[in-house]
């Protein structure tokens, strides 16, 4: 993967810093002015996932989440931001459905399995949700007490106690 360049590098972090300040346009303005030879580099395409999210554009975020993944299908924020946006673009299914292909294979990042075990719940997929979790859990246990809190999970909410 190509290097960045500096000035590539501070319009990042400029992009990042309107964000934080709650200024979304103020970070689209910033990353339109990104080179062209920078502007599929993960980095840059997560950027701009996290700046559609800020601005609640979820088609645009799903859009560039798809080039993320297709960039970087190993990069697990973009299946995590592919998922989300799905959901709230489309619906919990189309977020199920993507991200099942991709489930168990970031066991360093598992915002991606939690997220797939929730779309599984929305979507009426309890089996599924309850043995993703299972495996989360079993390596992951804190993330236990955040599935207990999830309304996206009410459904097996008594299972989850049970854990």
């Amino acid at each position: 993967m190509q290097e960045l360049a500096p000035e590539t590098k501070r319009v990042l972090m400029e992009a990042a810093g309107y964000r934080e300040l709650g200024m979304p346009l103020d970070s689209v303005a910033a990353l339109a002015l990104i080179p062209a030879r920078d502007a599929r580099h993960p980095a840059v395409l997560l950027a701009w996932c996290e700046t559609e999210a800020a601005r609640q554009d979820w088609t645009a975020a799903r859009d560039r989440a798809r080039q993320l993944t297709a960039a970087a299908p190993s990069f697990a924020a973009g299946w995590f931001w592919l998922g989300y946006a799905l959901r709230r673009s489309e619906s919990p299914a189309a977020a199920w459905r993507a991200l099942r292909p991709v489930v168990g294979g970031f066991a360093d990042e598992p915002v991606v399995d939690y997220n797939f075990a929730c779309y599984a719940c929305l979507d009426g997929h309890i089996e599924g949700a309850k043995a993703s979790l299972d495996k989360l859990f079993a390596s992951n246990p804190e993330w236990r007490e955040c599935a207990l809190r999830d309304e996206d999970l009410l459904a097996i909410r008594d299972w989850l106690k049970s854990k």
